[in-house]
């Protein structure tokens, strides 16, 4: 019974302390994103996300939402947002976050950062804050494809940010839009 225990608490330890391995996952022939291998394929996160993946040992999550660019238009102007957000990056940007306003309450104040990941124009914020009791840290791209924008949604909580900031930023950092196709 103690070798069993031992063994058990040993396997904790192992997956706990994490590894260098990374997966790389094709996701509908849209893209490319590098994950720590610690991380599994879920599909309870979101019904609207492409790519899922969480370890609950570690405490860190990543959700892929993509859509095609004329959504955003035939949102923004369906709802008569045209004085508020603008149908490219800016606006898809502003807009998600204003959604994500709606249900944290802010310890960090969110700033955009503009950067190129792999050649696409993108913007990046990272906050804290409180959602439904739980304090996290959340880092969010978003991203201009060809032909899609896509969001990247990054987090863990708030005492595990440290740890882990540097796997969330490599995760958005890997991001490599596969789609060549011109619409």
């Amino acid at each position: 019974m103690r070798k069993i225990l031992l063994l058990v608490l040993f396997t904790f330890i192992i997956a706990a302390c994490g590894t260098d391995e990374k997966q790389v996952v094709n996701k509908k022939h849209l893209y490319t994103i590098e994950l720590p291998g610690y991380m599994s394929e879920v599909t309870d996160l979101s019904e609207d996300a492409s790519l899922q993946y969480q370890s609950i040992v570690n405490d860190i999550y990543v959700m892929v939402f993509d859509e095609p660019k004329e959504n955003l238009g035939n949102a923004i102007y369906d709802n008569g947002l045209e004085d508020d957000y603008t149908d490219d990056l800016d606006g898809y940007a502003k807009l998600l976050t204003t959604g994500i306003a709606d249900n944290v309450e802010f310890i960090s104040v969110p700033s955009f950062t503009d950067k190129q990941i792999n050649g696409l124009n993108a913007k990046i914020v990272d906050f804290s804050g409180t959602a439904e009791g739980v304090k996290a840290y959340w880092m969010v791209a978003f991203i201009e494809g060809r032909n899609n924008y896509y969001q990247i949604s990054t987090w863990t909580s708030l005492d595990r940010k440290d740890k882990l900031h540097k796997d969330m930023e490599a995760m958005i950092e890997s991001f490599t839009e596969t789609d060549k196709s011109k619409k």
